[in-house]
């Protein structure tokens, strides 16, 4: 079931390196798009061809339970809205956010 949650999460990174990112940045090459291309697809296609596993609808439900489980814990829940919160201790000055700021563009 983890496994299939993983390939299922391969084909959106597809859709989110190969469309939605490039429409967004304005560009068409976008961190994550080679890494995708090259390794989670390909890998997620064999793991399809290559299996004898089959999968009921509910596989395929908890499969995609279990992935916004995974991006409601790691952005939306209280403790990333803990840990993400501002702080003057670890805070970059005005100086190192100039800095690098030519490496954006």
């Amino acid at each position: 079931l983890l496994t299939l949650a993983v390939v299922l999460f391969s084909f959106a990174e597809l859709l989110m390196h190969g469309l939605f990112f490039p429409i967004a940045l304005k560009k068409i090459y976008n961190p994550g798009l080679l890494t995708t291309l090259i390794g989670l697809v390909p890998l997620s296609i064999a793991f399809f061809v290559g299996t004898d596993l089959s999968f009921s609808w509910l596989d395929y439900l908890l499969a995609l339970g279990w992935i916004g489980l995974n991006y409601w814990l790691a952005f939306r829940s209280p403790i990333y809205k803990t840990l993400g919160k501002s702080s003057d201790r670890y805070a970059f000055s005005e100086e190192e956010v100039a800095r690098g700021e030519k490496y954006l563009k």
